[in-house]
């Protein structure tokens, strides 16, 4: 069977993939605006959605980071979300993010959307285990960690060289570390571009379950009733606004 037939047949088994009655992510349908101001960015923030989009740059990660920190203080040990739909970046600032995500009490629970790859992958790598997934549609890859636009002389080259060396094996320890598959079967796998669909993201431990549609109604709607829960407890402990 042929690479593209055998990846057609693994996005078809991933719509009948099972998910688990846990949540896969903190819902937003069912949360309401409590104001007439109220637009995606808040409705985001007060279900605990963090989202991981575009390249993985300075800003973003400056971004992501504020954001957890936020979560963190407003109700710490509360589980938060992060859709993760990025196709990678500066490897430096990717672990800038995924520190800040094992530094806070609140657990990260992350979600693959839409195209994921390199250093988003490994971000997505991060989440709590048990609780790493993936949209039926999403695409994944990972790969070694590369270098380019290396100037100078060629001491400052051969030193770039060995870093990238460095990166390249820490970065291998993680993926082996975080997906329970073998450094070896990973280190084959990831001398080139390597492309997958959930099924088998799931398969390699890249990811602990697919998302689905219908299936994951009643867990939306039991997260969403702990998430007002949650709102509410922190409100009663703050105690009423002044003014």
């Amino acid at each position: 069977m042929s690479n593209t037939a055998a990846r057609a047949r693994g996005n078809s088994e991933a719509f009948k993939t099972p998910v688990e009655s846990a949540p896969v992510f903190t819902p937003i349908f069912n949360l309401k605006p409590v104001g007439d101001n109220d637009g995606p960015r808040s409705i985001l923030a007060k279900s605990r959605i963090v989202k991981v989009d575009g390249p993985v740059n300075q800003d973003m990660a400056d971004r992501v980071i504020a954001e957890l920190l936020f979560h963190e203080a407003a109700s710490p040990g509360t589980p938060i979300t992060m859709l993760v739909n990025s196709g990678g970046g500066a490897v430096t600032q990717g672990w800038a993010i995924i520190d800040m995500m094992n530094m806070i009490s609140s657990p990260v629970h992350t979600c693959a959307i839409g195209r994921v790859a390199s250093m988003g992958t490994t971000i997505l790598l991060a989440g709590a285990k048990g609780h790493r997934s993936a949209t039926p549609n999403a695409s994944i890859m990972m790969h070694e960690a590369s270098i380019s636009n290396v100037e100078g002389q060629a001491g400052d080259v051969a030193i770039s060289a060995e870093e990238m060396k460095h990166t390249r094996a820490r970065m291998l320890a993680f993926y082996a570390m975080t997906t329970g598959t073998s450094s070896k079967t990973l280190s084959k796998k990831m001398v080139r571009d390597y492309f997958m669909y959930p099924a088998e993201a799931l398969e390699l431990g890249v990811i602990d379950k697919i998302a689905g549609y219908a299936e994951c109604k009643s867990a939306f709607n039991e997260a969403a009733q702990k998430s007002n829960e949650a709102h509410l407890a922190v409100h009663k402990r703050r105690g009423p606004a002044l003014g």
